[in-house]
């Protein structure tokens, strides 16, 4: 004697809709991961010269204060080590000043980064949940 079937539950096909759409997200996933490798293969060149030229413009900056220091000792007619330490000591402060801001700016910039990963991974972590229940009652629920 055949056994009637038992009807799927009507949320089976929002299943296979959010199925799908999480490989679509995964894939997307995957060609970012590819378009950035790529992105690095093409920059390393142009990379290699912009930090080239950043360190030659850093490497210009000593000259620059020692002259600095140099012009105020003379306008001023303050021995010449006094002025390079004076230059120094304030180029130094304000430098430490500034990295001091970044980090800051930086460390409040990472927490939100930080916050959708978690959100990311969570919601992920229950659309698997979901997909795996489901999977697991349609198996319960099939007649042979």
């Amino acid at each position: 004697m055949d056994r009637p079937q038992v009807a799927q539950p009507q949320h089976s096909h929002l299943m296979a809709l959010a199925r799908d759409v999480i490989k679509l997200a995964d894939l997307q996933l995957q060609m970012f991961t590819l378009d950035v490798r790529e992105f690095w293969s093409r920059a390393k060149i142009s990379s290699v010269v912009l930090v080239l030229g950043a360190v030659t413009a850093l490497g210009t900056i000593p000259v620059m204060l020692l002259g600095l220091a140099r012009l105020l000792a003379t306008a001023f007619d303050v021995p010449i080590a006094w002025m390079q330490a004076g230059v120094g000591a304030f180029v130094l402060i304000f430098a430490v000043v500034l990295m001091r801001m970044a980090v800051s700016k930086m460390s409040d910039a990472g927490q939100a980064l930080k916050r959708s990963q978690v959100e990311l991974h969570k919601n992920l972590e229950w659309m698997r949940e979901v997909l795996h229940r489901d999977e697991s009652q349609q198996e319960d629920n099939e007649v042979y």
